[in-house]
Parts: structure tokens; C-alpha cells; sequence
């Protein structure tokens, strides 16, 4: 939806090259995301401030078969 509201505001021969600027930012944010991200949203704190690099990776997240299947559903939420 963003692609195509950006590809509104340009000229028409900028169009696609403004849709795949907001698919790429939006690829390289999902990898970013999975990688550090969450760990740093959602791990075990530091000092209260930040979280830690415990699931750096989605290393060590939804282990536990009783509820993995909720977190990886709050995981796909929060992605």
C-alpha cells in the first residue's frame, strides 16, 4: 500500500523505481528486524534500559513446545 501511495507522487516514469525503494526498505527493515531487532526490543533487559543480545537471530526464541505456538504468532505480529 505505501508502493503504490509513493508511486502516486512521482511522474510516471519514476514510478517503479519508487515502488522498489519502499519494497527494498522494506526487505532490508524485515532482515534487520529478525537479526537484532527484537532481541534488543524484546530480550532479557540491560540495565534496564535495553535488551540484551540473548535472541540474537531468533536464537533461543519459542523453545518451549507449550507456547511456542502463541509467540511465534505475537513474532508475526510484531514483524
Amino acid at each position: 500500500g505505501l508502493a503504490l501511495f509513493y508511486g502516486g507522487l512521482v511522474r510516471s516514469k519514476n514510478v517503479l523505481g519508487t515502488m522498489m525503494q519502499s519494497v527494498a526498505a522494506i526487505a532490508i527493515v524485515s532482515v534487520v528486524w529478525v537479526l537484532a531487532g527484537y532481541t534488543l526490543a524484546f530480550g532479557p533487559d540491560v540495565g534496564g534500559l535495553i535488551g540484551g543480545l540473548a535472541h540474537l537471530g531468533f536464537r533461543g526464541v519459542a523453545e518451549a513446545p507449550a507456547r511456542a505456538r502463541a509467540h511465534r504468532a505475537a513474532l508475526r505480529l510484531r514483524l
